[in-house]
């Protein structure tokens, strides 16, 4: 759940500017369990940001609470409602008619004019920057590619964008020749099919070395950075993924993500369906190999940790169109916003210390993203490809 929809949908219910679909949409929202935290994060930054900082009208502040103290009476009326329903309505109310209703008049009345630099807006990437290297060392821009053969290998780039390696009508030949694929920060996800049928989809800011067709006993490609991978089982011919020589995943059929950035804290393997086998590099000091289970997220550095009932589609968002964040410190935050917007984030001053949950589709601009954050008295300016970041 993005915590901006929450957000577009209360500024417009508290500027009568709602249509009855949306309201709709609104009331289903809040009424739904799983958001119960993000409802908790957006009412807890409008009450530190709005209210409190903007509110030097304290009799006004106790009218509008002697309202919220009413509908909250009002409804607590309903016992025959569930805990949840019952807090929820309390909550909604205390954000639309508390802090939304009082935000949109008091600032009408009393703010003062904002002297702060307006971020300049960067659109989320409309194409793929993406590009091959071919075993020859020459480079193809992807979206130049419509067919290419190499060998007995045929590449085809669908009107999707979707790249598929398949063998031609002689078996592929028996020396291996290996293809990377560079997809750059600010380029779209890309989809691709390896030789075998297997499925990747590669992130941005990230990369992957492959055969151009698998002739040896064993399926092995090299990864830098973050890709989510469907393997096509052949227990014949175990599928291994090197992750930037750190470590190794090892697969039969099944479905995982790999996060590996440089600027990342530790190595993420996070298990879909079916299983994986988790190991360190050769020369790591642990030698250790975890096996896990779907849920499990094995986390990879100078040893193997696992962590169990991961938020799975929290992990594979990306993949899905999505920008999410639950319970994440701002720098984590930052980091994605870099590759997905190729920008370079700069922090200056002192940046409270605090954790945020939302997102928004990938398709939105960059300040549509950061309106999350703005609403906690962190606000932003650009410097031509550089997003400062202050108090």
């Amino acid at each position: 759940m993005a915590d901006t929809l929450l957000l577009q949908l209360l500024d417009k219910y508290t500027t009568h500017s709602i249509t009855d679909r949306e309201k709709q949409e609104l009331y289903d929202l809040l009424q739904l369990p799983e958001n119960h935290t993000e409802l908790e994060t957006i009412i807890d930054n409008q009450i530190q940001s709005s209210v409190f900082e903007l509110s030097e009208n304290d009799e006004l502040r106790r009218v509008i609470f002697s309202k919220i103290q009413q509908k909250i009476k009002e409804s607590a009326k309903v016992r025959k409602l569930g805990t949840w329903k019952r807090w929820s309505i309390a909550a909604s109310l205390i954000v639309i008619i508390g802090l939304g209703a009082y935000f949109t008049f008091f600032n009408k009345q009393t703010s003062k004019p904002d002297n702060r630099r307006q971020i300049a807006d960067i659109s989320a990437p409309k194409r793929s920057k993406a590009v091959i290297t071919l075993s020859d060392g020459k480079i193809i821009a992807l979206d130049s590619i419509t067919r290419l053969a190499q060998g007995n290998v045929v590449i085809n780039k669908t009107s999707e964008g979707k790249l598929i390696y398949q063998y031609g009508l002689e078996h592929p030949e028996v020396s291996i020749q290996f293809n990377t694929l560079t997809n750059p920060r600010g380029s779209k996800v890309v989809d691709i099919t390896l030789g075998d049928g297997s499925r990747v989809w590669l992130n941005a800011g990230s990369s992957i070395k492959y055969p151009v067709a698998f002739t040896s006993n064993e399926r092995k490609v090299y990864i830098n950075g973050e890709a989510y991978f469907e393997i096509m089982p052949d227990k014949q011919h175990p599928f291994k993924v090197d992750i930037a020589g750190k470590g190794e995943v090892e697969v039969l059929g099944t479905h995982f993500n790999v996060n590996s950035y440089d600027n990342e804290e530790d190595i993420k393997i996070t298990l879909l369906e079916g299983s994986v086998k988790a190991s360190l590099a050769a020369g790591k000091q642990n030698q250790k190999s975890i096996i896990l289970r779907p849920g499990e997220q094995a986390q990879l550095k100078n040893d193997i940790r696992v962590v169990k009932d991961v938020d799975v589609e929290l992990v594979v968002a990306w993949k899905n169109g999505k920008t999410i964040f639950k319970s994440a410190d701002l720098k984590s935050i930052m980091r994605q916003v870099e590759r997905w917007y190729d920008v370079d984030v700069e922090f200056n001053g002192n940046i409270p210390e605090r954790t945020f949950s939302g997102g928004v589709a990938r398709e939105a601009n960059l300040s549509e993203l950061l309106r999350i954050f703005e609403v906690s008295k962190i606000h932003f300016k650009m410097e031509g490809r550089k997003l400062v970041v202050m108090p």
